[in-house]
């Protein structure tokens, strides 16, 4: 797997949300904010998933674009990804291996991993291209 090292000023995303559910749910999400995307002329060259939590509980997490590019009139949830360094890799092998991807990521000792929010980034509006970004020290 590629991996690289990304330091970003933060940015925000805007998208829909999944409180205390489980990962099987988030294809249905991408899902339903294509399906409210489409009446708008929205470009979504990038979109991101980004978990907010994860626990016994469920997974809270967002399907989202950048915030700006999000009309106003669509009822979303917003969060902020801090700014730091990120670990980041290139997922291999499509959407399946997102999951391996971050495993991988999070078990890499070559790093120090900080807590926050770890987000996949989807590039290209038919997905060329998805990677997995871990924060790090």
């Amino acid at each position: 797997m590629q991996t690289r090292i990304e330091e970003i000023d933060g940015l925000v995303v805007k998208g829909l949300s999944i409180h205390q559910g489980k990962t099987s749910d988030i294809p249905e999400k991408w899902e339903e904010l294509a399906n409210v995307l489409e009446g708008y002329n929205v470009s979504q060259d990038v979109s991101y998933g980004v978990c907010i939590q994860m626990n016994e509980d469920g997974l809270d997490y967002i399907a989202g674009i950048d915030d700006h590019l999000l009309p106003d009139e669509i009822t979303a949830v917003t969060v902020k990804i801090p700014k730091g360094r990120y670990l980041v890799g290139k997922v291999d092998g499509g959407i399946g291996q997102i999951q391996e991807t971050f495993r991988k990521l999070f078990s890499n000792q070559d790093v120090t991993h900080r807590p926050s929010m770890s987000f996949e980034k989807y590039i290209g509006q038919d997905i060329h291209d998805i990677e997995a970004w871990v924060p790090i020290v």
